[in-house]
């Protein structure tokens, strides 16, 4: 058989889980915007323990990479093996933080994210069946932060779970835990109190500076998409008050409240997952030394 190319969007192979609710952990204060409860002691680190759980292990997963281009060529595909796709809780916020500095030098520009790449089409129907496996095959289903995904145990995606992580379940577990799972806490921090608050100030800032109009820095972002003749002075008047205020320091300090409640709430299921990613990270070092 003639092998072909087969291309498809790294985000595209993670299995969506979004989470249903988070359940209140013993101590805690407001609830935000997202349903969920702040923890009335939050951990400072909440923010950067979040980022660890949404990162997959980079060495299991091109280990993974490598399981599915050997499987995919054995079905008579060529697979162009991905970039390992990671993602933060910031990425995940439509507002961006945004320094004086960083106004001055790009305005409201992002700087590229390293590490993701989306590229390639959809799969051919073929590539398809050799990908996720047959539609009849029997499925495989776990149980997790309030979602239940199934996957095909047939075809190089099971296989790549099966030999890397030691099963499909496990596999699914370790990388199928995507953004979606601390949506809520990101938004209830976002309609925290101490945030809403920061928006008036921030606003009254605005008016002060000669731009009024602007009840959140979100909407100042959204007018300079706009109007891109005023978006370098616009930027830095946004920054210049976010700083005056702490801005920044405040949502920081929301998120790591009702992120401490997702991490504590989940606290079991997220220890498993990151032993899931051990295991996987302990088999990835054979595993492409067999592949050079």
């Amino acid at each position: 058989m003639a092998r072909r190319m087969v291309r498809i969007s790294t985000m595209a192979l993670l299995v969506a889980l979004a989470v249903a609710g988070c359940s209140a952990t013993p101590k805690k204060a407001a609830t935000g915007g997202g349903g969920v409860e702040a923890s009335s002691h939050p951990d400072p680190q909440a923010l950067a323990k979040a980022d660890d759980f949404l990162q997959s292990n980079a060495p299991a997963e091109r280990a993974r990479q490598a399981i599915l281009k050997r499987c995919m060529n054995e079905a008579g595909f060529d697979w162009e093996e991905q970039g390992v796709s990671q993602v933060r809780v910031r990425d995940l916020m439509s507002l961006k933080p945004l320094t004086v500095e960083e106004a001055r030098q790009r305005g409201y520009a992002n700087p590229e994210k390293s590490g993701r790449q989306e590229r390639g089409g959809p799969l051919s129907p073929a590539g398809t069946v050799a990908y996720v496996g047959p539609p009849d095959a029997p499925k495989v289903s776990v149980d997790v932060l309030g979602m239940a995904p199934s996957v095909s145990s047939k075809g190089c995606l099971a296989t790549s779970y099966r030999e890397v992580y030691g099963s499909v379940e496990n596999g699914m577990l370790a990388t199928g835990v995507t953004a979606n799972a601390v949506l809520p806490a990101i938004n209830a921090a976002i309609g925290d109190p101490s945030v809403i608050e920061a928006d008036k100030k921030w606003s009254a800032c605005m008016t002060d500076a000669g731009l009024p109009g602007f009840d959140t820095p979100e909407l100042a972002w959204n007018a300079a998409r706009k109007n891109s003749s005023d978006a370098g002075s616009l930027a830095v008047a946004d920054a210049k008050c976010r700083e005056a205020i702490a801005y920044e320091a405040t949502r920081t300090a929301a998120l790591n409240s009702y992120l401490t409640t997702f991490l504590e709430s989940n606290e079991a299921i997220i220890s498993e997952i990151q032993g899931f990613r051990k295991q996987g990270a302990s088999r990835a070092e054979t595993i492409l030394s067999g592949s050079r």
